[in-house]
């Protein structure tokens, strides 16, 4: 049997907040004998050099190890019956995404009801994530509800009619043309030379003169059609509407919360006083466990952005919005600068919008789409997300199963250990107890080469943490919380093994059991992730709660 090792971290809280920390090394099989690449036979001529990480070699390997980069769905129409809510697991979906900016909380009930009675069959440990509407800004009704067509360099009359945009009606005679706008305060934030981006930023509208509280004139920039209820941007402009709107809080209190869902995506967060309320709203009706992912959609959020991460379980780079608030050019540095932030602050980062867009109509996705999600891999991301490609495209489960290929041989060719110097160099010190013995679990399974890391936890502190250090093995996640079971969807490497909530706890045994599940599984550990899902066996519904992690370091 060709060796292999195992690295265990578990423990105890010791008195006066100190933690017991004990260091040992087993291995499984047999010890490899490992030749330096430079003996070889001198009278052998040389074929090729490999002189970068990728070889001939590793581009003729069919993959099959479990990515360690996790998946994010959106539900819809495409995959809302059982049968592609079963593909869209088998093909590798770790959250489901149930996006609020459509259906009502009846709909969203059923389809959350029959996923996780997929889920179930499945013994799958898939979480589930609300993603709210948010602070939109639409355009108002137009009269007899036709489209008005706007010609390059026209003057147009904007009216800012708030929340009566669904009453007021816009028009184009031989007098003028008027819009109206649902954000109020439009004349107050906006000034002359500033750019509104309406539909998708398909009409652009330059601001010329602000006529009174509630009307400006503009310059249109292009020829276009423009209907009802579209989209509108404004970039650089910080806009004062409340993160959360009556819906919003409706959604989460009401539906989020009652239905213990794992995840909220909090849309158009600007700066971490908008965070810092959206927790007092889950936390005002229980929801402590849900964890808020903040989504960076505008110029503020990219100003605010280290205070936004301070307060947020995770962050969202949003490209879609995003690239509407800012030049395009910029989106590609901005996401480098969110992922890394997040990287350094051990928070998980979800990379989304357009990954495989091609996908919602085609089998396969652009060759530019492919090395997008293997770039978003390379920087760092936690997770990856897919829109409409499963939400509303003719292969939702194809286009889970070939992000799931891009991610794991994207993950081959990873420098885990300049990623393990980066973030070891770059974290502000001194370190927390909990955060040292991440490191140097992190350092042991680089010198090792170990092949799988087991954290014993309660609360997930130790796993959160040894997520931040980018560990090239996956880390099972032994605990007796549902709650931090579901959570380990959204973290870099992490899979989870629940235990009996009756079972006492026992570090050790915990560990070996991980262990010796694991071992089975030869030392690639391909698809060990299927064997840590049997062992799921309490219902959604069960009620759990966080202690005070226990931890110690014992490498097995």
């Amino acid at each position: 049997m060709k060796g292999f090792t195992v690295i265990t971290v578990n423990g105890k809280n010791m008195a006066m907040r100190t933690y017991e920390l004990n260091v040992s090394a087993c291995k499984i099989g047999n010890e490899d004998i490992r030749i330096p690449s430079y003996v070889a036979d001198k009278n052998k001529q040389t074929h090729s050099f490999k002189s970068t990480k990728v070889g001939h070699d590793l581009l003729c390997t069919h993959v099959q190890n479990t990515p360690k980069t996790k998946i994010i769905c959106t539900l819809g129409p495409s995959c809302w019956s059982e049968e592609v809510l079963g593909k869209l697991l088998d093909a590798g979906l770790n959250i489901a995404r149930f996006n609020f900016s459509h259906g009502d909380h009846k709909m969203h009930g059923e389809v959350l009801e029959r996923f996780r009675g997929v889920c179930a069959a499945k013994k799958s440990a898939a979480a589930v994530l609300l993603d709210t509407k948010g602070p939109e800004i639409r355009t108002a009704m137009l009269k007899d509800h036709k489209n008005i067509t706007l010609s390059k360099d026209q003057e147009i009359i904007i009216q800012a009619v708030g929340d009566k945009y669904t009453e007021f009606e816009g028009y184009k005679n031989d007098q003028e043309t008027r819009i109206g706008l649902s954000y109020d305060k439009l004349c107050q934030s906006v000034m002359p030379g500033n750019r509104l981006l309406l539909a998708d930023g398909s009409v652009v509208i330059e601001v010329v003169e602000i006529l009174s509280a509630t009307e400006l004139k503009g310059r249109v920039l292009n020829e276009k059609e423009l209907g009802e209820r579209k989209n509108c941007n404004l970039p650089g402009v910080k806009v004062d509407i409340p993160v959360l709107t009556t819906k919003d809080i409706d959604d989460l209190q009401n539906f989020c919360v009652k239905n213990k869902m794992d995840y909220v995506a909090a849309s158009f967060v600007q700066t971490g006083e908008d965070v810092q309320f959206i927790r007092r709203v889950l936390d005002e009706v229980g929801g402590q466990d849900v964890e808020i992912i903040s989504k960076i959609e505008n110029e503020a959020g990219l100003e605010h952005i280290d205070d936004i991460i301070k307060y947020s379980d995770g962050i969202m780079v949003a490209r879609g919005d995003l690239g509407m608030e800012i030049p395009s050019e910029k989106v590609a540095l901005a996401q480098k600068m969110i992922i890394t932030k997040c990287n350094i602050a051990g928070k998980f980062v979800i990379t989304a919008t357009q990954m495989l867009e091609s996908m919602v109509k085609n089998p396969l996705p652009t060759r530019a789409e492919m090395t997008d999600v293997a770039n978003a891999v390379f920087d760092g991301t936690d997770c990856v997300m897919l829109s409409g490609e499963t939400a509303n495209g003719s292969f939702p489960d194809s286009a889970v199963s070939t992000m799931a290929a891009i991610a794991r041989n994207a993950e081959l060719v990873i420098n885990y250990d300049a990623s393990f110097s980066y973030m070891v160099d770059f974290t502000l010190k001194p370190l927390g107890s909990i955060e040292s013995v991440a490191t140097c679990v992190g350092r042991a399974v680089l010198d090792c080469k170990a092949a799988l890391v087991v954290v014993v936890t309660r609360a997930g502190a130790a796993s959160r943490l040894l997520s931040k250090y980018r560990p090239s093995v996956p880390v099972m996640v032994v605990t007796w919380s549902p709650a931090v079971a579901r959570h380990t969807a959204g973290r870099f490497a992490q899979y989870p093994m629940l235990m009996d909530g009756d079972s006492p706890y026992d570090g050790p045994a915990a560990a070996a059991a991980a262990g010796s599940a694991a071992a089975g599984r030869g030392p690639r550990l391909r698809a060990w992730v299927e064997g840590c899902h049997t062992c799921w066996p309490r219902a959604w519904s069960e009620p759990h709660s966080f202690r005070q992690p226990r931890l110690q370091t014992m490498l097995h």
